[in-house]
């Protein structure tokens, strides 16, 4: 009664008691219908009808609860009105015919009354305390600040082509007619200020935020959009804004935890979380629980042999495509599914099911309100994340914080200290040398250049067109799309001069010039279905959206209003190709080719920056740069590393080597945790003996229980005795 006091000024007509027809709720219904109460009748249902219960038993069976499934042996599931009055007799010697009624039709009130619920969600930026900033000694607002940090900082140049860049994107920041969002640079800013003055290395970008001078000028990121030619708009854009998009800046640290950590003592923890995940139910995975859960007699190796048969899936392919092509084509499926017709039952019905929920790597919410006042949330282990996934959050008005740890940034932090160099952006970009290591296909430790089809486009690029542009297209090139296309060999031809950079139709070539005529970035497809295709800057991202995630459905009007318009107003489109195929659908295709695989210009130039540091600091800081990348590298990667470096190196020395790489007389020292089976104790045992004049003397000093027959013969083949007894047979 004190319950319906306090409720019912507040719901009136829509408040509702809930009366749930089973064993375990009859007292608390008995005390609900002595009062005058509206009621609803409900019964728990976990699943669409009673056939779905074996879907139910595999996926308790391939989850946390599978010791637990007794637990749910009833079938729980949506029933119809005549089940409902069957279920009902069990409980009529309290519950009257009427009252039933009564409840059942209040049901239909309270789903009407849901399906005309427009939930509309308040755009959670978090108010930052721009007073307490420490430039902000004036009483400034907040957008006097941003530019008062832009100056102070250095990177607002005074030149009108900054000047204006810079007011064209406060206003889209700031006067769009749905959210001021200047409180997310502030927040951004005051982060990455945080990182630099607690030894926090912070990357110079990552994805289209690198195209904003605001974020530039503010140390968000580091690299200048206006000499690198980056587009704010593919970042955001005033009627994206309106239209409902918010911004995304993921930025790339050189410690995760510390940063998450900031935030959320900064802000609070109900108002910082991370983002949860919802991992799918894929066609090998379901065949794989299916089977498991049906036929535990059928081994792993079994049911791991069927799914081997399944070929890859195609670029637009879903994954029920995918599932359905291989049960018409695939001839050891369909004889599986004739030996075993109730797995193909379920798999049918299971394929596409949430299976596990998990929590994003990087995503981060960061709110005004307390996030339990509008969101859901679940507990993960010991910790509460926001139980919706990154997609989701935009619409209830989140803006996701992407924080990545990226281990290279460690190399790059520990060699810089090692050479005592503060501002690592401060290298010069044009450097010879640099890229003389980069086309001699040198690039062992270097970010997103280590690989074989890297180096392969790399090792025939001239030196005299070398530049971290051309870093960033060789990136982009060498991808699956380009690459599947034979794009790569044209853009080597073109750079070489030996192929014409001429571009797909003679109205790109303005804006394709810098890239050879070719369409290498994602901004290069915007522009082409705008100037080709008629759309507008917001239709052409949503052209460049759909071909990222092979969206046919989305993309087939767009295509047939790209090609209506480009027929129309270029009729040289009209010529034929291909058979089957005009100008403009070829055009068509390549753009897919290139947008389904290709990166942003901000994101590839953000990252081949980083790749040019590497390389900077490698060739004329070797020895800090190699000490720098065994420290933080994994045991597969200080295989290779030393295999690479090995002229530099000293393996690990009986009296010089330490627990930490060192450089020492021009060469790096390997310690002892690099050699395996040498525990802390046994190393304490060599430190505190040390030195040593020979192998004898050393076996006379140690404590033979901490340093045992392994850890010696592990020193041995480690060399740690070579200097000692150069004779290795000895």
């Amino acid at each position: 009664v004190d319950k319906h006091l306090e409720l019912f000024p507040i719901f009136q007509k829509n408040l509702f008691y809930e009366l749930i027809l089973s064993e375990r709720n009859i007292d608390k219904n008995k005390a609900i219908l002595n009062f005058d109460f509206q009621n609803v009748v409900t019964l728990d249902s976990y699943i669409p009808g009673p056939e779905y219960k074996g879907c139910q038993n595999i996926m308790i069976e391939n989850s946390d609860y599978s010791d637990k499934k007794d637990e749910f042996s009833e079938v729980k599931s949506i029933i119809s009105f005549e089940e409902m009055l069957e279920k009902w007799k069990q409980h009529a010697y309290y519950f009257k015919a009427d009252k039933l009624i009564e409840a059942i039709k209040n049901s239909n009130i309270v789903g009407n009354e849901c399906s005309q619920i427009n939930l509309v969600f308040k755009d959670q930026v978090v108010n930052y305390p721009h007073l307490l900033h420490p430039l902000n000694t004036e009483n400034l607002s907040k957008e006097e600040l941003v530019w008062k940090i832009a100056r102070n900082y250095g990177r607002l140049k005074d030149k009108p082509i900054y000047i204006d860049r810079f007011k064209y994107e406060m206003d889209d920041i700031c006067n769009n007619s749905r959210i001021n969002l200047i409180d997310y640079f502030l927040v951004l800013e005051d982060l990455c200020r945080w990182c630099r003055e607690n030894g926090i290395f912070v990357g110079p970008g990552r994805g289209s935020g690198a195209g904003s001078l605001v974020n530039y000028c503010l140390r968000v990121t580091n690299l200048d959009p206006i000499t690198n030619k980056l587009l704010f708009e593919r970042f955001i854009s005033k009627g994206r804004i309106e239209a409902g998009t918010l911004p995304d800046v993921d930025l790339d640290f050189s410690e995760q935890e510390p940063v998450r950590n900031y935030l959320i003592e900064k802000y609070g923890s109900d108002r910082v979380m991370r983002i949860g995940t919802f991992q799918t139910l894929k066609t090998l995975g379901s065949i794989k629980d299916v089977s498991k859960a049906l036929h535990p007699e059928l081994d792993f190796v079994t049911v791991n042999n069927i799914t081997k048969t399944f070929g890859k899936k195609d670029q637009e392919e879903s994954e029920v495509q995918f599932y359905e092509r291989n049960k018409e084509e695939n001839e050891t499926l369909k004889t599986f599914f004739k030996k075993y017709p109730d797995i193909q039952i379920e798999v049918d019905r299971l394929l596409g099911y949430n299976r596990q929920s998990g929590v994003h790597p990087c995503g981060l919410a960061i709110t005004q309100d307390p996030i339990l006042d509008f969101a859901p949330t679940r507990i993960n282990k010991d910790s509460r994340v926001l139980d919706l996934v990154a997609g989701d959050c935009e619409k209830s008005g989140i803006i996701k914080y992407d924080i990545l740890g990226l281990k290279t940034l460690k190399y790059i932090q520990t060699c810089s200290s090692l050479i005592g160099l503060e501002d690592i952006y401060s290298i010069p970009l044009d450097d010879e040398k640099t890229f003389k290591a980069f086309i001699e296909g040198d690039t062992c430790s270097v970010f997103q250049f280590n690989s074989d089809v890297a180096i392969n486009i790399l090792t025939r690029l001239p030196l005299s067109k070398m530049s971290v542009d051309i870093l960033s297209m060789t990136t982009s090139v060498g991808r699956p799309g380009p690459m599947g296309n034979g794009q790569h060999e044209e853009f080597i031809k073109r750079v070489n001069g030996i192929s014409f950079s001429t571009p797909p139709h003679y109205a790109l070539e303005e804006e394709l010039k810098d890239t050879y005529g070719i369409m290498i970035y994602q901004e290069g497809v915007m522009k082409a279905s705008q100037i080709l295709g008629g759309l507008s800057p917001a239709k052409s991202d949503d052209v460049r959206k759909a071909m990222g995630k092979k969206k046919a459905s989305i993309l087939k009007p767009f295509k047939e209003v790209f090609i209506k318009h480009c027929h129309e107003k270029y009729p040289d489109t009209l010529q034929q190709h291909e058979v089957g195929k005009t100008k403009a659908e070829h055009i068509w295709d390549l753009m897919a080719t290139f947008s389904g695989y290709g990166f942003n210009k901000s994101h590839s130039m953000s990252y081949a920056l980083i790749g040019y540091i590497c390389q900077y600091l490698k060739v004329h800081h070797p020895l800090e740069w190699w000490c720098a990348c065994f420290t933080h590298a994994s045991d597969d990667q200080l295989k290779e590393y030393y295999h690479a470096a090995k002229d530099w190196c000293i393996h690990p020395e009986i009296n010089g080597s330490t627990q930490d790489f060192r450089i020492v007389d021009n060469k790096v020292y390997f310690p002892f945790s690099s050699i395996k089976k040498l525990g802390p104790k046994a190393t304490e045992e060599i430190y505190k003996n040390r030195p040593y004049s020979s192998f004898d003397d050393f076996l006379n000093k140690v404590n033979k229980t901490k340093v045992n027959k392994t850890v010696v013969t592990q020193l041995i083949f480690a060399g740690c005795f070579d200097k000692l007894h150069p004779n290795e047979y000895q």
